[in-house]
Order: structure tokens, then sequence, then C-alpha cells
């Protein structure tokens, strides 16, 4: 090996501490813009609705239809894929359950595809 100006052969030249706060001025650098994207990513992942809220999976599914002077509740358990229950509660204009129905025809559809209609014949 070429001996270098001013040191031995092989050694690696002296460092200044003009070198060491530039070195440390840049690290401080990247780790101040890491925690930056990371306190950002934060909050925008805080705001987000998590995945299973957002397709209705939290449980039970309830849902109010009016019925002329009735309400008709409509409950889905467990509200995920795989077999579900359809609970079906007729409501009077008082807001109590009521028999006031002789025959109950149920037709399923996919509002957002070509599924459907599917008749159903409830049971109690």
């Amino acid at each position: 090996m070429a001996a270098r100006p001013g040191g031995t052969a092989g050694a690696r030249p002296r460092r200044t501490r003009d070198d060491a706060w530039r070195t440390l001025d840049r690290i401080v650098r990247w780790e101040v813009a890491g925690l930056a994207v990371a306190v950002a990513l934060t909050a925008v992942l805080t705001t987000l609705v998590p995945a299973r809220t957002a397709a209705g999976l939290d449980g039970p599914f309830s849902q109010y239809v009016a019925l002329g002077p009735y309400q008709l509740n409509v409950t889905v358990d467990p509200n995920r894929a795989g077999t579900n229950e359809y609970h079906f509660y007729l409501l009077g204009p008082d807001g109590r359950l009521t028999d006031d129905v002789s025959e109950l025809t149920l037709a399923l559809t996919h509002p957002a595809g070509p599924i459907g209609p599917i008749a159903r014949t409830p049971t109690s």
C-alpha cells in the first residue's frame, strides 16, 4: 500500500471535530424526518374507519323500515359471511309488537348485482 500524505500506510485519516458535527447533524436530520413521517402516518391511520366497521361486521345489523302505519324491524345476526339468521319484528302504530299479519313472503335481492329475487317463507 502506498503511504498517505501526513500519515502511515493503511491508517484511516483523522476525523476533525467539524466532520463529527456534520455527521451528527446528518443523523439527527434523518431521525427528525423519520419521526415526522411516523407522526404523519399515525395521524392518517387514526382517522380511518377500521375495515371491520366499514364493512358493517361489528355485530348484528338492525334496520327499521316504514310500512304505512307499521314499522318493520329487520335484524341480521351475526352479520358476516356464512349462515345468518334474519329476524323480522312488526311494530304497530303504538311501537309495540303486533300480530296483525296473516301472511308474509320474503323476496331477497342483492342491490349491487343480478342476484334475486329469492323468495322465502319465514318460520316463527
